[in-house]
């Protein structure tokens, strides 16, 4: 029978138990053991019965042994499996203060589950080998033998063991005999052990090896299997100085006669066996060379719990297990202060605030959570409460009340506890009363709220006039607390930082206070987050936050606590997700390890949350992890040295797997290489502390043969880290085929316990519909290979269902789970649950909010950080400074100085200072350098580009060098990491690239480009330019103007150039014996003749004349004729038109920027126009049809302005693949989505290289048209103001922008060669999958709107890219170039429509929607699927001249109310 204590069913307490003679004799291959058993007892009270435990275990033979050596049978045995109880009751009554001896005859198991008396299987050399221990916490000593298994009825322990002559024998106590028995078995006998509770009790039967430490006044040993022993070898010298520590810590002696710590195979984790340390091998060994810097930090944070226990647990135990508490949170907070002391350089207490306290808060925020003394009523609920409430939550309450009296004051109030309990029990009461009594203050009262209660508070805070006003109310991660749930009041210690230092006194006691500051410039609670608390915060005070993490204000554990709570109150609704994004955000610059791991986790967390929210902003999600850490991990690398101290460990690992896994493609190259060697036999490719990193990047992608590569090294390695890290990886496959042998694999007899949850934690972040599909199919096995032991089952219950995470699936879970008997596992799976719902809401309730974070092209927090750079630049590009260097620029044209005073030639080119003030300051901001910077990380092309169409209409077409400098710097990029270049050549185009992208004009490069597709490499008919090999090597002589070697080619012909001899260096096509090669050439080097006066002299160049053209009065421009002029071959021979395509690309790009920034300068200049001149009565913007006539020319920008930009962002994509060669911070990272929240990008990155190639000659020639008509109108809006040239009034100067633009149009190629260029595109030998990438980004677009009430729109459109379509492929490449212009149209029309679509639908602006209907429109098609205009005050009929003004001036521009005409009067 049981007996109820209050509402505990616990054993009577007629007798209780002195002393167990105990011998076991386990048959390891018949996995049972047969024993007897002897309990000495005390009656308490008169009875006929006795009860103890029991569990699965057969009564052989009973007998009872009075004083008079009476043996008596007993009447009836009853064994009840339920109650886990065995009765057995006597005819002759237990007289009360009587002694007797209970003896016991029984056969039990060896059990496969980690729980009683267990066996284990491993194999050595193929040999498959068995060794048994025990796990008997909190209740299976009761499996082994029968006993009184309750914390509180301790007893000491007599131990023979009966086992093979070759295995090792461990218990509790030293070896007082070993003897020979019957059988080739020996008898092992152990001393008598002191008082303790039967979990406690422990034994180890194999075959074993030990190393022994004599550091300590009682031997410690080490015991593993054969051939591992070295590898414990840390464990052993800290156990050592571990137990020297907590002795004079607490002042109490360790009492036994000698430790042993054993690690054996398989096993949950670690167990305190008095004694007799059991740890699976991972949590013991630590294997130099093969176990990573972090494995070390595993085993001494476990090696120093466990060994923290042997006081607190095993000298003083709990009364009951609703005080676990006490055991393990103690324990854990142990470990970590002895740690911090060990390892200061491991700032373990930072590590706790981002660990420890975050894994605790995150699942008492949960309803289904628990109190730290959680009432425990029957056997079956034990197991689950050793959770993160116990052991971590726990802890947090050790660390607040030892922050709040002081460590020293905290650590006597426990040596008083020990003395006063020792071998005895207690409550969480006797801890109090023993910090009380050396503290002088009433711990009780303060602290039984935090133990007693669920949950935690958050503390609201307002600030007021004279300081901040707090209130405290239950925090819910579901947001939904009732004010049932609400009514605790938590003691809040609140410790309030400001400049002036830290306030501890403060303690929020009742629901709310008012606390005076003087100043609230910079204020923040709960300092170092020692308390246990949330702090919300108002936007405007986390921003000041947030700097003051930046400039230094906070310290490492306040970083880490304001994000966590930043984090913890944007998904349970008290804040946007938004807000936490641009504090992360913010942080880019953070250079702390475990700050950074907190901002990481805080990102997993959001990633985790959205998963399965579609494609486009998960991939956008990735690149904004990867522009976070992409320049630390440049910097950091991923390789590692003796002197990285353990936190450099940590974030290099942490950098390289957070890149690796968001698709840095540096980082998964690297990780493909590494992995390649490894899978091949080389096991050193892999540094050990990014093994685990590695293996998922790798496996996430590559494919079928990576995951069987690595499948192939789990049976062949030995190390439990090594194999544990191998199964962690497997889960990351993207093969579906793999993903299912992964599954398969769970169940499989050779994977345990640890090695199942090792292989559930990597597969359930990205295929968690398939791992619960893989559960509900399995239950039954699950169950049964599980069972419920330290709620084994309910955590996995719990760890798979919260991985899941839309409302089918909630409502999936709860059906499977409503038809099963969940007995055991009630807390996980109402805590996976409960967490699951908190994932669907934050989705629902924030979906809209993170994706209208990432904005069309730029992602808002780069746009964030380069606004302020913008808006001084768009000052600074209209200044009076600028528009005089415009004006002398134009004033004072280039001219040629071609004889000196003497008679010489020179060949000198002289520009205008205010031209080269220009150039300058186009150098300074970087107009070329922030594309190769990589800030930005892919959005870097997006960031370049944005400035320069503010520059383009200052520039007095400066930009036109720039465009050739950056064609030139990316070709040269490319050629600097070419491995078979010589040296010297790779140093010299080094050298090059470094000056192309200096932001300091004292040292920075311009570059021409002189090239053709003209077979002999000139532009001019008739002449040819000849590369030729210098292969006499006295005559490959010469030095450049940086010193460097003149290239080993002679070149020699005619040039017509751009930017002449203003820059230098040129990439060039000349003609060789293999056909038209690329060249890159420098423009000075050292002269060769003794009496020369210059420095330098020109490379074989002589210009002939200047020339003068429409677009170009500032440009110098020049034909030139070359003599000798010596360079270097880039590439090969012969492909020299391939060489320059790089260039091309991006000048075409610089060409269709430059219109559109020459555009909106114009518009911009029309519609100041407009607001101060009048027609008559009226301003401009009263008159309908000037109105009409801007809105026009803007839907027209707006349109073009959009595809330059989708072309810019398509550049960036398809450049982030490869790395910069020289600045370490440049980002190669690629978002297949573009960063946007409108999926512009295609998902593929060489869809993005084919759209590029496709949509790069349309958008070069497209804008240029249009913007050439676009600034006629501009110049006429004007009337004959537009038309006036004037040098001085360069501020208002659109004939300017216009003269200059009608240039765009042939640079790079006139409209029909950019037609004929994208025909070739279409019918060259990629033809097909150009259209095919196409048709997939179309639909994609069309898909994003594609609902019932747009249908029929959609389907017009989609019809109208198939009609398109379907003329290219119908037509051969001869009848589309002859109407190639009309092809190029009709697909500009189409794309600039869907790019409009797509500006409209992201934030349902009513002046985008009108722009693309009337784009639609414009060629007398009604194709919008933005929907009717809107009825609201500010949004009028269109065709008004109100509508068009809206257009033209945006929603800023007041209306007058009186003319307003509603769609609903019409």
């Amino acid at each position: 029978m049981t007996h109820t204590s209050g509402e505990r069913q616990i054993l009577p307490g007629n007798v209780k138990s002195t002393n167990y003679t105990l011998r076991l004799e386990p048959d390891l291959i018949r996995c049972d053991t047969n024993g007897t058993v002897t309990i000495e007892l005390d009656v308490v009270e008169d009875s006929f019965e006795i009860s103890l435990n029991a569990l699965e275990t057969e009564i052989l033979d009973v007998k009872l042994m009075r004083l008079e050596n009476i043996v008596e049978r007993p009447r009836v045995i009853r064994q009840d499996e339920e109650s886990q109880v065995l009765t057995i009751v006597f005819d002759k009554q237990l007289e009360s203060g009587s002694k007797l001896a209970l003896t016991i005859d029984f056969k039990s198991q060896l059990t496969d589950k980690s729980s009683g008396f267990f066996r284990i299987s491993y194999t050595e050399n193929s040999v498959t080998k068995y060794l048994a221990a025990t796990q008997m916490e909190p209740v299976d000593a009761r499996r082994v033998f029968p006993c009184f298994d309750e914390p509180a009825l301790k007893a000491t322990f007599d131990v023979t063991l009966i086992a093979e002559k070759t295995l090792t024998c461990l218990s509790n106590m030293n070896v007082t005999s070993e003897t020979e028995v019957s059988g080739g078995k020996k008898s092992v006998v152990f001393a008598r052990s002191p008082l303790m509770s039967t979990y406690l009790i422990a034994f180890v039967i194999g075959e074993l090896d030990y190393i022994e430490s004599n550091a300590f006044h009682v031997p410690i040993r080490v015991y593993t299997t054969p051939g591992i022993t070295a590898n414990g070898q840390y464990a052993l010298d800290l156990a050592a100085k571990t137990l020297k520590f907590y002795e004079e810590a607490f002042d109490c002696p360790f009492p036994l006669p000698k430790l042993d710590m054993v690690g054996i195979p398989e096993m949950g984790g670690a167990m305190e066996n008095w004694g007799l340390v059991i740890y699976r091998n991972n949590f013991l060994l630590y294997e130099e060379n093969k176990s990573g810097a972090l494995q070390k930090t595993t085993v001494a944070n476990v090696v120093q719990h466990e060994l923290a226990h042997q006081w607190f647990g095993n000298i003083v135990t709990m009364d009951f297990w609703d005080g676990l508490w006490l055991n393990e949170g103690f324990a854990t907070w142990m470990s970590q202060y002895s740690s911090n002391i060990f390892n200061p350089d491991w700032h373990i207490w930072q590590q706790f605030v981002g660990n420890d306290m975050q894994t605790a808060l995150e699942l008492d925020s949960l309803r289904s959570s628990h109190p730290i003394e959680v009432p425990v009523v029957k056997a079956s609920e034990i197991n689950q409460i050793f959770d993160d409430i116990s052991y971590k939550k726990g802890s947090a309450v050790i660390n607040m009340i030892a922050k709040y009296l002081g460590e020293d004051i905290f650590l006597n109030g426990i040596k008083v506890y020990l003395k006063k309990h020792a071998y005895g029990n207690t409550d969480t009461s006797d801890l109090w009363a023993a910090l009380s009594e050396v503290s002088g203050r009433e711990v009780g009262k303060i602290m039984s709220i935090w133990t007693k209660k669920v949950g935690f508070p958050i503390v609201t805070v307002k600030e007021t006039a004279s300081g901040i006003f707090l209130e405290q109310n239950r925090f819910l991660r579901t947001f939904d607390a009732t004010p049932a749930e609400d009514e605790t009041l938590y003691p809040i210690f609140l410790a309030v930082s400001t400049e002036v230092g830290v306030q501890k006194d403060y303690l929020l006691e009742t629901r709310s206070m008012e606390i005076p500051l003087k100043d609230l410039d910079f204020f923040k609670l709960n300092t170092n987050h020692t308390g246990i608390y949330r702090t919300l915060y108002t936007p405007a005070r986390l921003k000041k936050l947030g700097g003051a993490a930046n400039s230094g204000l906070l310290s490492v554990e306040d970083r880490i606590g304001l994000i966590a709570d930043a984090s913890a109150l944007a998904s349970s609704g008290y804040q946007k997700t938004s807000a936490v994004l641009e504090l992360l955000d913010g942080m880019g610059n953070e250079t702390n390890t475990l700050v950074w791991k907190q901002i990481l986790t805080c990102l997993d967390n959001v990633q985790e949350a959205w998963k399965f929210e579609g494609k486009t902003v998960n991939e956008a999600l990735a690149a904004f992890v990867r522009k976070l850490v992409t320049p630390r991990v440049r910097k950091l690398g991923w390789e590692f040295s003796n002197e990285d101290d353990m936190m450099l460990v940590q974030q290099k690992v942490l950098m390289v797997k957070n890149a690796g896994l968001a698709g840095d493609t540096t980082i998964t190259t690297a990780a493909a290489t590494m992995f390649a060697s490894f899978t091949a036999g080389q096991r050193s490719a892999i540094d050990p502390n990014i093994r685990s990193a590695v293996y998922a990047i790798a496996l996430k992608s590559g494919g079928s043969k990576d995951f069987e590569g690595l499948l192939a090294t789990y049976h062949e390695l030995q190390n439990q880290d090594e194999k544990d890290d191998v199964l962690r990886g497997l889960g990351y496959t993207q093969d579906p085929a793999c993903v299912q042998k992964v599954l398969a694999m769970l169940l499989a007899p050779e994977i345990k316990l640890i090695a199942m949850f090792a292989l559930v934690s990597g597969i359930r972040i990205s295929h968690a519909q398939p791992l619960w599909s893989w559960l509900k199919e399995n239950w039954e096995a699950i169950c049964a290979k599980l069972g419920t032991s330290l709620g084994v089952l309910g955590g996995a219950v719990e760890m798979i269902v919260h991985s899941l995470g839309n409302p089918e699936q909630l409502e999936d879970v709860q059906e499977f789970f409503g038809s099963k008997d969940t007995t055991g596992i009630e807390n996980g799976l109402a805590q996976g649950i409960d967490a699951l719902k908190a994932k669907i809401a934050w989705v629902q309730r924030d979906a809209a909010d993170v994706e209208t974070w990432l904005v069309v092209f730029l992602p808002a927090s780069v746009l964030e950080s380069i606004d302020q750079d913008l808006s001084r630049f768009g000052q600074k590009v209209l200044s009076t400074e600028v528009m005089g260097d415009i004006a002398d620029a134009e004033r004072n044209p280039p001219y040629l100085q071609t004889w000196d005073t003497w008679g010489k030639r020179r060949d000198k080119l002289v520009t205008s200072n205010g031209w080269k003030r220009l150039q300058d300051l186009g150098i300074r901001e970087g107009i070329v350098a922030i594309g190769y910077e990589g800030k930005q990380g892919q959005f870097s092309r997006t960031c370049q580009f944005a400035k320069y169409h503010l520059w383009q209409g200052s520039s007095a077409m400066v930009t036109c060098p720039s465009a050739m400098t950056d064609g030139a710097a990316r070709l040269l990029s490319r050629h600097v990491q070419d491995a078979s270049l010589p040296i010297e050549t790779k140093d010299v185009l080094r050298t090059a690239f470094t000056n192309l992208t200096s932001r300091d004009p004292a040292t920075a490069w311009t570059s021409g480009q002189w090239m053709t597709e003209r077979a002999g490499g000139s532009d001019v008919s008739g002449t040819q330019t000849i590369a030729t090999l210098l292969d006499d090597p006295l005559k490959q002589t010469g030095k450049d103007s940086t010193g460097a070697s003149l290239g080993p080619y002679s070149i020699s012909g005619f040039k017509w150039f751009s930017s002449a001899t203003d820059s230098q260096m040129a990439v060039l096509l000349a003609q060789t014996t293999s056909g038209v090669s690329a060249f890159y050439a420098p423009m000075y080097r050292e002269p060769v003749m003794s009496d020369q006066t210059e420095p330098t002299v020109l490379n074989g160049i002589r210009i002939q004349r200047l020339k003068s053209k429409l677009g170009t009065r500032a440009l110098p421009t020049a034909e030139i004729e070359l003599e000798d002029m010596r360079a270097y071959l880039l590439g090969i021979e012969g492909s020299g038109v391939k060489e320059i395509s790089t260039i091309l690309n991006i000048t075409r790009v610089y060409n269709a920027v430059s219109a559109v920034g020459n555009w909106g300068r114009g518009l911009a200049i029309s519609r100041a126009f407009a607001r101060v001149r009048k027609a008559g009565p009226r301003l401009l913007t009263e008159v309908p049809a000037h109105m009409y006539t801007l809105a026009t020319q803007h839907v027209e920008y707006r349109s073009y302005m959009l595809l330059t930009f989708f072309v810019v962002s398509l550049l960036g994509a398809s450049e982030s693949a490869i790395p910069s060669p020289l600045f370490v911070s440049s980002s190669p990272t690629l978002s297949t989505s573009g960063g946007t929240g409108l999926d512009l990008l295609p998902t593929d990155l060489k869809h993005s290289t084919y759209l590029l190639r496709l949509l790069t000659p349309l958008t070069k020639a497209k804008t240029a048209r249009a913007a050439i008509a676009g600034l006629a109108e501009c110049m006429e809006s004007l009337g004959g103001v537009g038309y006036l040239d004037s040098i001085d009034d360069q501020a208002s100067n659109i004939a300017r922008l216009f003269r200059d633009t009608n240039v765009l149009s042939i640079w790079e190629g006139t409209t029909d060669i950019m037609a004929d260029d994208m025909v070739r595109v279409l019918k060259g030998r990629d033809g097909t999958a150009v259209l095919d990438a196409m048709q997939k980004w179309v639909e994609a677009r069309l898909e994003s709107a594609d609902d019932d009430k747009d249908a029929h729109v959609v389907q017009k459109k989609r019809v109208s890219w198939e009609t398109w379509r379907g003329r290219v492929e119908d037509n051969n490449s001869e009848i589309l170039k002859a109407s190639g212009r009309q092809v190029m149209s009709d697909l500009a029309w189409f794309v600039c429509g869907l790019l409009l679509d797509a500006d409209a639908e992201h934030d349902s602006d009513p002046i985008a929607s009108e722009t693309a209907r009337r784009w639609w429109e414009k060629r007398g098609t009604s194709l919008s699927n933005t929907g009717p205009v809107q009825e609201t005050a500010d949004t009028v009929f269109r065709g008004t001249i109100y509508q068009d003004r809206m257009i033209v001036f945006g929603k800023a521009h007041e209306i007058p109310k009186s003319r307003t005409v509603q769609v609903s009067k019409l």
